[in-house]
């Protein structure tokens, strides 16, 4: 980028988000965070002069906006068949209960007391909403962050000194 030019923050905090909440949050691998990341970024920006605005009818006669529902409903199949592959695979290889995360805690929830089964389908609804919620507030916070250390440079200062200091040790 040109110095002095204006940068877009959001580009760069999104595959971060993703990468924090991932990894911190459902233990994913670095493969898995590969595709989330993969997933959000061939996300579209929802088309300006369209629908969205208007009646639903009037969404389903638009063809970007029909395009746009299309491609982000393959997205959310793509990330629940990852989390279904998650939750098998936590499930299988004997670290369910020892790892501790949102992704245990999910699992934890959705097996029946009584036979020990376990319902994929309800472990996946949860799964795409603290997946979802997860990424949103994260990304809300750090980027709202973001816009009170630029409007308080005193602030970003003393914040940059003690990530500089953390960083050297």
């Amino acid at each position: 980028s040109i110095p002095g030019s204006p940068i877009d923050v959001g580009k760069i905090m999104r595959p971060t988000t993703i990468d924090a909440i991932s990894s911190a949050g459902f233990s994913a691998s670095q493969q898995q965070i590969a595709e989330l990341r993969r997933l959000s970024q061939s996300r579209k920006e929802k088309p300006q002069n369209n629908a969205f605005g208007r009646n639903f009818l009037a969404l389903l006669l638009d063809s970007q906006a029909r395009k746009f529902l299309s491609e982000a409903q393959n997205n959310i199949k793509c990330v629940r068949a990852l989390g279904a592959k998650m939750i098998m695979d936590r499930t299988s290889n004997g670290e369910f209960g020892n790892v501790h995360d949102i992704l245990d805690s999910i699992i934890s929830a959705n097996i029946d007391d009584q036979n020990g089964n376990l319902d994929l389908e309800e472990s996946l609804d949860d799964f795409m909403t603290m997946y979802a919620a997860g990424n949103s507030t994260t990304y809300t916070t750090l980027m709202w962050s973001l816009g009170e250390l630029t409007r308080n440079p005193d602030v970003m200062e003393k914040l940059v000194a003690e990530v500089d200091s953390v960083w050297a040790e």
